[in-house]
């Protein structure tokens, strides 16, 4: 009996995307043979009935090479002969090229809890529906082998990311789309922005999204200023409304890296008084281990400096631009850390917890 090939049964605001989820769910299915793969893969093992006729599986392949190019600046792999030289005719095998794919993977898995927390805080936005929409598409395509569907089922088991004070943006659901709709496009972006209680206007060029805290941040450069100029962020829920202006372009900068105008910063909140200059920070740590477990496993900075002293404390040294998340996250540590420097952190410190204490004696 022949068989019969089932579409995925979704529809979208703009109309049916079964051709566009059945060719993600092939591309998917064919990067993980690939990425499974220990040797070279016959394109004559490649089944028709799964990945379509030899043409389509040709098409993809391309595809796919393409997309990997793009997003890693190297090809995921070539096709040989079986001595493993460059083929055109014959029998014909996919050959992996990028030998550090484990490591990729393995990053790329790191940052999943991650990517699907994203998902949760824009669910109901038009970028949310969308990313749903096409990982049902590829979880519930007819076309995944078993292996295939148990491991993206698994995924979500295996890599677990614990929130603290989730953002809803439900309420600016409009906000979001209006933002999204800019990033893509490439088009101004005009917000209203809320400050106490009066409200301003600007136009923006958008540059970056960024989930920080589970909250989003926008990183972007004011129209008009030099496209050189350090971007700032704004908080998405100070957007009382958003324009994405299609009539009006922008030149998104070549070169733009948004984690070059993160360095320097302990997180990415910076006070508006802040400098351009480095400070250099000091924290003493008790002689506990737990404590010195956590500061010696972790990167706090690009550049920290960890030293054991003779009396089994810890000295934390690192350099940042703005003392601001650095004051929350010693306070934090409460009696198991010393600000040693700067002068006017340890200031800082101390006179919060005076103004603490007497809040408590008060009452």
């Amino acid at each position: 009996m022949a068989k019969t090939k089932q579409k995925v049964p979704f529809k979208a605001a703009s109309g049916r995307v079964d051709a566009r989820a059945s060719k993600t769910s092939r591309m998917f299915s064919l990067f993980f043979r690939i990425y499974q793969s220990r040797a070279p893969i016959a394109l004559a093992e490649l089944d028709a009935e799964e990945w379509g006729s030899a043409k389509t599986i040709g098409r993809t392949l391309q595809e796919l090479n393409h997309s990997y190019e793009r997003l890693r600046q190297r090809h995921l792999f070539e096709i040989v002969d079986a001595q493993g030289r460059p083929a055109v005719r014959g029998e014909r095998y996919i050959k992996l090229l990028d030998e550090s794919m484990a490591i990729q993977r393995a990053e790329s898995l790191a940052v999943f809890p991650a990517i699907t927390k994203m998902m949760a805080v824009i669910r109901g936005t038009i970028l949310g529906d969308e990313l749903a929409l096409l990982y049902r598409g590829a979880r519930q395509s007819k076309g995944l082998s078993r292996s295939e569907e148990a491991f993206l089922n698994n995924l979500e088991r295996k890599f677990v990311y614990v929130a603290k004070g989730m953002k809803d943006y439900s309420a600016q659901r409009d906000v979001v789309d209006e933002v999204y709709e800019a990033l893509l496009k490439e088009v101004l972006l005009q917000v209203q922005i809320k400050k106490g209680l009066t409200v301003k206007e600007s136009t923006l060029r958008p540059l970056s999204l960024i989930l920080y805290s589970n909250g989003l941040y926008l990183l972007a450069q004011r129209d008009g200023a030099p496209i050189d100029e350090t971007p700032k962020k704004w908080r998405i829920e100070s957007f009382v409304g958003a324009t994405s202006l299609k009539d009006r372009p922008f030149t998104y900068p070549a070169n733009f890296v948004a984690s070059d105008f993160l360095t320097g910063d302990f997180g990415i909140f910076r006070s508006p008084d802040a400098t351009g200059e480095l400070k250099i920070v000091e924290l003493e740590f008790v002689n506990d281990g737990d404590v010195k477990a956590y500061v010696t496993s972790r990167s706090f900075t690009a550049q920290d400096e960890v030293i054991e002293q003779m009396d089994g404390k810890l000295v934390l040294k690192f350099k940042v631009r703005d003392l601001t998340e650095v004051r929350s996250w010693v306070l934090g540590w409460g009696d198991k850390v010393t600000v040693l420097k700067p002068k006017v952190l340890r200031d800082e410190v101390t006179a919060t917890v005076l103004r603490m204490s007497n809040l408590y004696r008060a009452s």
